[in-house]
Formats: C-alpha cells, sequence, structure tokens
C-alpha cells in the first residue's frame, strides 16, 4: 500500500513539475479555453518557436 501511494506522490510530483514554468501555465491555462494551434502559442507568450516547442515537450512529458 506504502508504494502504491509513493507512486501516486511521484507522479504527481512529475505533473507539478511540469507546470512549474509560467510559460507552461500559461499554455495550460489558454488551452482550457479552446483549441489553439502553436502560432498562437508563440504569440501569446512573445517566445521563440523553438522555446515554445520545448515547453510543449515538457508538458507531453509530464503530463
Amino acid at each position: 500500500m506504502a508504494n502504491d501511494a509513493t507512486k501516486n506522490l511521484s507522479e504527481l510530483a512529475e505533473v507539478f513539475k511540469a507546470l512549474g514554468h509560467p510559460t507552461r501555465l500559461w499554455i495550460v491555462r489558454n488551452l482550457a479555453k479552446g483549441e489553439m494551434c502553436v502560432c498562437d502559442f508563440v504569440e501569446g507568450t512573445g517566445e521563440e518557436f523553438s522555446s515554445v516547442s520545448q515547453h510543449l515537450n515538457g508538458l507531453f512529458d509530464g503530463l
């Protein structure tokens, strides 16, 4: 039972880690409003395409 609890906490920690950057939070918050393309993320965050791409990969890996 303790192993299950530890596993669940580890998984939850990975989610929080993935959300631990303001750009990633911006992306998630805006996706909750509806579908968007990467160009919207670039424009909305003011970051380069490559940076937004890395943040998206971080979200996919962590979530």
